[in-house]
């Protein structure tokens, strides 16, 4: 490298490589007589953010990168910010939502297939649009509020009672499942088709509810 190695501003050698999206931490070290170490941890993105009409990557951190051209993720997509949001209320809504799918899988084994989004329009309630519930298998996907907490009885109560509630209320635009001992329903008015999961994205659309019907919890 044409100079001593006890010369090399290892300091900034590690912020220059930190500084590349991909890496979450870099170690530089001197290793005599004449070598330079350099060892690097990758971020590991787990949705896709959606910003417009494009969709990028976000780690759990709140980091977001840019899709490598040839790589495919099978990812749910995460809403309702953007990289103009900043980076701790990006870590908050992301701790939520990894939060959310390790809890709804202890609930019930493969329940994070079964999301394709993730709205975070409010930062303290998960909205997530689920497709492929019990007793709904093949049939529209559904908006679920879950709130901020408690995320495995919600869904376990989600999963026991959706085909009963559907039969109650017909087609179901979404449920809300934030308030204690009580359940809402919000019918569809006017029904429409789904919007279809496409490629690796799990992705899809409802229309907006227009009544509600309440269900209490046991």
């Amino acid at each position: 490298i044409g100079k001593s190695i006890l010369r090399l501003p290892l300091d900034a050698r590690r912020k220059e490589i930190d500084s590349i999206p991909w890496v979450e931490e870099a170690t530089v070290e001197r290793t005599l007589p004449d070598r330079i170490r350099v060892e690097l941890v990758e971020r590991t993105p787990v949705a896709f953010l959606r910003t417009g009409n494009e969709l990028q990557l976000v780690d759990p951190s709140g980091v977001i990168l840019e899709r490598p051209l040839e790589a495919r993720f099978h990812f749910p997509v995460v809403s309702g910010f953007d990289d103009t949001a900043p980076l701790a209320d990006r870590q908050a809504r992301m701790a939520l939502f990894v939060d959310f799918m390790k809890e709804i899988e202890l609930a019930h084994a493969g329940a994070g297939e079964q999301v394709s989004e993730v709205d975070f329009s409010d930062a303290q309630d998960i909205r997530a649009m689920l497709a492929g519930l019990p007793g709904l298998e093949g049939l529209y996907p559904i908006w679920v509020h879950f709130g901020n907490s408690d995320f495995v009885n919600k869904y376990r109560l989600l999963a026991e009672n959706i085909a009963q509630w559907r039969a109650s209320a017909g087609r179901v635009e979404s449920i809300d499942l934030r308030f204690s001992r009580q359940v809402v329903v919000n019918p569809e008015r006017d029904p429409v088709p789904a919007r279809p999961v496409e490629g690796a994205v799990r992705s899809s659309a409802a229309a907006g509810a227009h009544r509600s019907s309440s269900h209490r919890s046991n």
